[in-house]
Order: structure tokens, then C-alpha cells, then sequence
């Protein structure tokens, strides 16, 4: 009785730890929706030419991260693979990060200059599913694009050869 009560009281415990890590990640999205944010994903004015260009200016590559709300595998992503320091430290430093939204409100600007609500851009640019990560080159030109959540030891495979596409 005791080691089991031990037993749950050390799994609560964990339990706790992990809520509590998630809730400080959990912020309201402008769009009004809750969304998982990284403390390293850019504050973005949704400019992403702005955006490519300050990343092409420190030798990275632009990632723009299609989420929804309450997503399953978006919050594998983030716990898998986003928030792994490791892993985290290494893609921050390849590829700078913008959020949005597959259903917001908020107005972007794409790279090739169309500026449309997030919804609208992410039925225009063919965007499905959640999580869907576009990445973008020199030249405004899309170099490769991940739709799902493939785990984390794959996740890394995919961005370190987005990373080495020219």
C-alpha cells in the first residue's frame, strides 16, 4: 500500500511538472486562439519578406509553422522536438521561426507578396493539416515543406536536409 501510494504519488508529481511546463509555454495567440509559443519563435509583424530577409542576413533559413489549436500532433512537436534544448539550440540557429495560425484573422504578407488573413493564406499555399512547416530560401522561393509530425529523431533528419538545400 505504501510503495504504491509512493508509486502515484511520484507519477502526480510528474504529472504536475509537465502541466506546469506546458501552461508557462501556452499564451494567447492575437487571433484569440491558444497556441504553443517557443520563447525563440520570432515576434514576427507578419512582413515575411521582412522576416526572410533579417534570416537570410544571419545565414539562416525562414520556417513559417502552421498550427491549430488543441492539435495533437503540434503539441507532440513541441514537447518532442521544439522544446528539447538540444534540438531547440540547433534549429534556432539554422532557421528562424514564425507562427501562424491555419483558422486566424491576423493579415500576412507572404513572400511573394501576397498579403491575405492567415486562413486565407494557408488555403492558398495548399496548407491541409496541422502541424505544416514551409520553408523558405533565398529568393522567396518555398525549398521544402513538412505536413504532420513525423517524430522527433525523423523531424531532425527532414530540417537538417532543409538546412543543406541550396
Amino acid at each position: 500500500m505504501i510503495a504504491r501510494r509512493a508509486l502515484l504519488g511520484s507519477a502526480g508529481l510528474a504529472l504536475a511538472f509537465q502541466m506546469a511546463r506546458d501552461a508557462r509555454r501556452v499564451e494567447a495567440s492575437p487571433s484569440g486562439d491558444r497556441l504553443i509559443q517557443e520563447p525563440w519563435f520570432l515576434q514576427s509583424f507578419l512582413d515575411l519578406p521582412e522576416d526572410l530577409a533579417t534570416a537570410a542576413a544571419a545565414g539562416k533559413r525562414l520556417a513559417v509553422v502552421w498550427e491549430l489549436s488543441g492539435c495533437p500532433l503540434c503539441h507532440a512537436m513541441h514537447r518532442d522536438s521544439l522544446s528539447d534544448a538540444v534540438a531547440a539550440s540547433w534549429l534556432r540557429t539554422r532557421f528562424d521561426w514564425v507562427q501562424l495560425d491555419i483558422v486566424g484573422a491576423r493579415e500576412v504578407t507572404f513572400p511573394d507578396g501576397t498579403r491575405l488573413s492567415e486562413k486565407a493564406q494557408a488555403i492558398r499555399v495548399g496548407v491541409e493539416g496541422t502541424p505544416a512547416i514551409q520553408v523558405f530560401g533565398a529568393g522567396a522561393r518555398e525549398i521544402g515543406r513538412l505536413t504532420g509530425y513525423p517524430g522527433p529523431e525523423r523531424f531532425l533528419a527532414i530540417f537538417r536536409r532543409f538546412a543543406e538545400t541550396v
